[in-house]
């Protein structure tokens, strides 16, 4: 279950803010499910990610709601920008200033084996995937 202690100690492994206010992600540890590197993921039934990998949490069960636009999905900051994933009718999430330019620096990471992963890489932004806006 969802608690203060258990969403703090998710942010310090370095969890994005909206993974760790997910009880998916925590049924995931509890669970001890590990991708090939031995990190915690979540127990989605989907596939559920960001914008980088062309989502948008939409398996996200947790406090925000429907209100994921109102926080930085990364750090959990006031948004001032929204990112969404294109060529879907994906909703938009929340991003601060700070993240609203990392974020373009961003493309997602496929594991050697096929498996999804949460890493990104620093590289091109991957346009066909997302986009930011004010």
């Amino acid at each position: 279950m969802l608690d203060e202690n258990r969403i703090l100690s998710a942010r310090a492994q370095g969890i994005c803010f909206i993974c760790s206010m997910c009880k998916h992600w925590h049924e995931g540890e509890d669970q001890g499910l590990k991708d090939e590197v031995g990190e915690t993921i979540c127990n989605s039934t989907n596939g559920c990610c960001g914008p980088i990998w062309g989502g948008d949490f939409n398996e996200y069960t947790g406090p925000l709601g429907i209100y994921k636009h109102k926080h930085c999905y990364l750090c959990g900051e006031s948004s001032t920008h929204h990112i969404w994933a294109k060529n879907k009718q994906a909703s938009k999430l929340g991003v601060c200033k700070k993240h609203s330019e990392k974020v373009k620096g961003l493309t997602a990471r496929e594991l050697q084996n096929g498996a999804q992963s949460l890493w990104v890489s620093a590289g091109r932004a991957d346009p066909d995937r997302y986009e930011v806006e004010k």
